[in-house]
């Protein structure tokens, strides 16, 4: 005779298997999606990283004469605006001259020649480009994030400067802050004048303009040498970087998050001292020659920021 309770038994122990089964398949399709989620996160990190030194590459490209002029160009163009039909060229430069009467219009054409500029609109879409995938590097290794963002430091700090609408209203205001005359500005405004012509006027006021605007890559402090020098010190660090494989990388996350626990939060003089002091945590992922040039970018970067000092 059957024993229906050794039937129930049997049957309630297939269903408990079978809801074990079905939970362990749960269990299991949930951590291959966050495996897979995990190693997507990683992948597209290592290809924010591997385009940074891209970026600013771009970026360094694009601070050049083309660009300098065009602002130039631009922020004439919109003071040209401001010239009175029939008025005297004597009238209008005293009229830039006088702090009091035109300091508003002349923010105002800034202003506006810079949003007008394409190659401004470029810049700063570059720079956002640059902060995005810093961002996105900082929140899985907020150690080699901040330091890849001090390193971006230079080029993103003379991109910032050169449009500067602050740096540009200093340079074509005729009394300075300190109540001091500017004459770089008043010279430009006399020799404009001196052309006799109001086309030739305006292409004199942006001569001096686009001198201002690139004057800021010509010195040590933040200038071209040491924006080259930062670079190649990204290149290198990014390239290193980029090569590892995504399961090496998910052991450095926890490896960088303990490292930025200990990290002592006092600030070094330079950007680049910051960023070496967590790189060197990780000097054996780059090759012999790539550290070398890391300790002589350093130094020649420093060399520079520091010489301007004396």
């Amino acid at each position: 005779m059957i024993n229906l309770e050794n039937i129930n038994l049997w049957s309630i122990l297939v269903q408990l298997i079978a809801a074990i089964g079905t939970i362990g398949s749960v269990l299991w399709a949930i951590h291959v999606y966050h495996k897979e989620n995990d190693n997507r996160n990683l992948l597209d990190i290592k290809d924010n990283i591997l385009k940074i030194p891209t970026i600013c590459s771009d970026i360094n490209i694009l601070l050049s004469e083309p660009f300098f002029a065009a602002l130039g160009n631009s922020i004439a163009d919109e003071l040209k605006k401001l010239h009175e039909k029939g008025q005297s060229l004597e009238s209008f430069s005293n009229f830039l001259l006088s702090d009091e009467k035109s300091h508003n219009y002349k923010a105002q054409a800034i202003y506006s020649g810079l949003k007008r500029c394409d190659e401004v609109k470029q810049i700063k879409e570059m720079l956002k480009m640059l902060q995005d995938a810093e961002r996105s590097i900082i929140l899985r290794f907020p150690g080699l994030g901040q330091a890849i963002r001090k390193l971006s430091f230079y080029i993103n700090r003379a991109a910032t400067r050169t449009v500067s609408s602050h740096i540009l209203n200093k340079s074509i205001a005729a009394t300075l802050d300190d109540g001091v005359e500017n004459d770089p500005f008043r010279s430009a405004v006399s020799n404009a004048a001196a052309t006799g012509s109001t086309e030739l006027y305006f292409k004199e006021l942006a001569i001096y303009i686009t001198s201002v605007v690139k004057s800021s890559l010509k010195q040590g402090v933040l200038g071209q040498r040491t924006i080259d020098l930062s670079l190649i010190m990204m290149e290198n660090t990014c390239s290193a970087f980029g090569e590892i494989e995504i399961n090496k990388l998910k052991k450095l996350c926890k490896k960088d998050s303990r490292l930025m626990k200990k990290k002592n939060e006092d600030m070094q003089k330079h950007a680049v001292e910051d960023a070496m002091i967590v790189l060197k945590n990780y000097k054996r992922y780059y090759k012999e020659e790539q550290w070398d040039k890391m300790i002589e970018c350093k130094g020649r970067i420093i060399e520079n920021m520091e010489s301007n000092d004396e």
